[in-house]
């Protein structure tokens, strides 16, 4: 069965931890992030074969993009190239998810999906979202990686805890900027106010006014 792109922002969203959950659902519009906070919080268990799907869709379309922008004079890892999955895995075997994200960022997208394969979900994963959200890498951060890489190969994290339903998304809103929360809040007032009544008992213990975006500037005033 084909998966929605909502659910698959839901899969994934759920999958990673809380801080960094909260961070991709800040680079969505409104609508979107209100749209894929619903569908968390409905969101039941998943599986490991949807939970990988989703994870090296996500990671294949990420590099894709980072790859475009790399400068045409010169071809980082040069020296991977010829490596499979396997023998990448085996260099990078040791290393920070940061640096894993940072070489799959600048190899081809059939390479670095080949790497992710290699990696256990839980490292799928943390690689998937560095890849997502980190920025272009400066030229001294990738020089010093591939000489690190090239001395190496020329010289001599616990399975992923399922994130769901209303207590998920209230861990989530707790790490958000106060102005991101308080929109998404106001947006999630109009489409899910059952929901929005549920996430505020949770947050606060009692039951409180669900307030839509026009509301809450009178309840301030």
């Amino acid at each position: 069965m084909a998966i929605s792109n909502l659910r698959k922002a839901a899969v994934l969203l759920q999958s990673l931890s809380q801080e960094q959950a909260a961070a991709l659902l800040g680079k969505l519009e409104p609508q979107q992030a209100a749209a894929v906070t619903a569908e968390i919080s409905g969101l039941p268990d998943v599986d490991d074969a949807e939970r990988d799907v989703v994870a090296r869709e996500f990671a294949e379309a990420g590099v894709q993009q980072i790859c475009h922008r790399q400068a045409v004079d010169h071809t980082p890892f040069e020296f991977l190239h010829d490596l499979d999955g396997h023998a990448l895995l085996d260099l990078m075997a040791d290393e920070h998810p940061q640096m894993i994200a940072l070489v799959l960022s600048c190899l081809s997208p059939s390479q670095a999906a080949g790497v992710i394969a290699e990696l256990t979900p839980d490292q799928q994963l943390s690689v998937v979202c560095r890849i997502a959200t980190m920025s272009e890498p400066s030229p001294e951060a990738v020089r010093d990686v591939e000489q690190g890489l090239h001395r190496r190969m020329f010289g001599a994290p616990r399975r992923p805890t399922s994130h769901c339903g209303v207590a998920s998304v209230v861990r989530m809103l707790n790490v958000m900027e106060p102005a991101t929360e308080r929109k998404l809040l106001g947006d999630l007032a109009e489409a899910a106010p059952e929901l929005v009544r549920e996430i505020r008992r949770v947050m606060f213990g009692v039951d409180t006014p669900v307030y839509g975006p026009g509301d809450l500037a009178k309840a301030a005033s």
